[in-house]
């Protein structure tokens, strides 16, 4: 504890409060130190024993290594929530935090649903004791890169105004097409297909244009459209209509994803957009089709995610298989990397959108308590049928809201919380 000592002397409390987080999930003699801070707590004195140490920081009293290793997980507890109450006085800058020879994410957690849902891991909890702050790593244990970044100008003004007192209500448009237009693949000698185009072209551009249209009539904040839906032809149609239309209420559009060739080789990817069309990140699609899905597709498997935190939370954008897909490099991502909100482009039938609907639910009920928006068009090419609508899953609720056939506005609301009383805040000192 000598470290976090001496970084809580200088004011570090981040790289303080990552240290600790490091520390409880590590393991000694065999041991998880978060399952033996736990055994080893006094319960009663726990709440009494946070104060303590909150009060110590108030007064520019710094508790000693042994105070600290004496109770680790009331300091875990208590430097969670200066550190929430000392953000609110300045702006989030992501910066990785180097600690055990990896790095990690620190970012603001501000919903109650972090605080309140059940948390799925057996193997030490730190999120239970840790609320107001996820710590991400830079690296998952199955190698997917993660980044940072975060919401600016226009964008970051545009969400802060959706923050209420109590809460947040973000209205989403979840896309649809039902045009009879047609995707277009190439099939290789070994049987892996790339897609080329959605036909006919003009069918499919009217269709998204009118998707944005309604969107944004219906005074929609996001746009999610489905999964290879969006060519690249019709993807510069898009962002040309938003280029041009300055008085619409979009502020994030996640227009499908497609098979696209990058100076890196051919990927499916997705990017998010802000009003004008500028991109805001881009989202290469971790498990594309396999043999084992019928019909392989031909491009290479990304290995990045990349977090937006905004004014209302952290935003990610994963394409199907990458949310509902079991294979172990996926499987936990979201319980290693706990957003609070999550967008799904997607593409396939029946067994699709029930397994994209049986993850959403175990995430925003039991682990992280995301809140989940998918939307899904019926691959109609090799499963003819009815329409295949998205959905959204609101973090805590126990059902999705499903949209028409012709997708649809969902408004999805989550609760604030408050790490501390405001006069703690002013009465920490700040300088850093």
């Amino acid at each position: 504890m000598d470290r976090v000592a001496e970084l809580v002397r200088i004011g570090d409390y981040e790289q303080a409060l990552v240290r600790l987080w490091v520390l409880a999930g590590e393991f000694s003699d065999g041991t998880l130190r978060l399952n033996a801070w736990e055994r080893a707590r006094d319960a009663g004195r726990h709440d009494r024993t946070v104060a303590d140490f909150l009060t110590a920081l108030q007064r520019e009293q710094p508790p000693s290594a042994e105070e600290i290793a004496g109770a680790p997980l009331a300091f875990l507890v208590a430097l969670d929530q200066v550190s929430a109450m000392l953000r609110s006085a300045m702006p989030f800058v992501p910066s990785p935090y180097s600690e055990g020879g990896r790095q990690f994410w620190l970012v603001p957690v501000e919903f109650t649903a972090r605080q309140t849902v059940p948390l799925a891991r057996q193997t030490g909890n730190r999120e239970a004791w840790c609320k107001w702050h996820a710590v991400f790593p830079a690296r998952t244990a199955h190698g997917i890169e993660v980044a940072v970044t975060t919401a600016s100008g226009r964008l970051a003004e545009a969400l802060h105004d959706t923050v209420r007192d109590t809460g947040v209500e973000l209205p989403v448009w979840i896309g649809h097409l039902q045009d009879g237009a047609q995707l277009t693949w190439e099939l290789s000698a070994a049987g892996r297909f790339r897609c080329g185009a959605v036909l006919p072209a003009q069918t499919r551009v009217r269709s998204i244009l009118h998707s944005l249209e309604r969107a944004a009539e219906a005074g929609a904040l996001v746009v999610v459209l489905p999964e290879l839906t969006v060519d690249l032809a019709a993807r510069a149609e898009a962002r040309r209509w938003l280029g041009t239309h300055s008085d619409h209420s979009l502020e994030m559009v996640v227009a499908g994803s497609f098979h696209e060739e990058t100076p890196d080789g051919w990927y499916n990817t997705a990017e998010m957009w802000d009003r004008f069309g500028e991109r805001i990140l881009v989202h290469r699609k971790l498990r594309p089709f396999g043999a084992a899905d019928g019909l392989a597709e031909d491009v290479n498997t990304g290995n990045h995610v990349t977090v937006l935190v905004t004014p209302i939370g952290s935003f990610a954008v994963l394409i199907c298989k990458d949310f509902l897909d079991d294979h172990e490099s996926v499987a936990t991502l979201l319980q290693e990397v706990p957003v609070d909100w999550v967008l799904v482009p997607s593409y396939g039938d029946e067994k699709t959108s029930a397994r994209h609907k049986a993850r959403a639910q175990s995430i925003a009920r039991v682990s992280p308590g995301a809140s989940c928006v998918v939307a899904h068009q019926r691959n109609v090419e090799a499963s003819p049928g009815d329409e295949l609508p998205g959905f959204a899953h609101q973090s805590l609720s126990a059902t999705p809201t499903v949209v028409g056939p012709s997708g649809g506005l969902v408004t999805l609301r989550v609760s604030r919380g408050v790490p501390g009383p405001d006069q703690s805040a002013r009465r920490l000192r700040i300088e850093r």
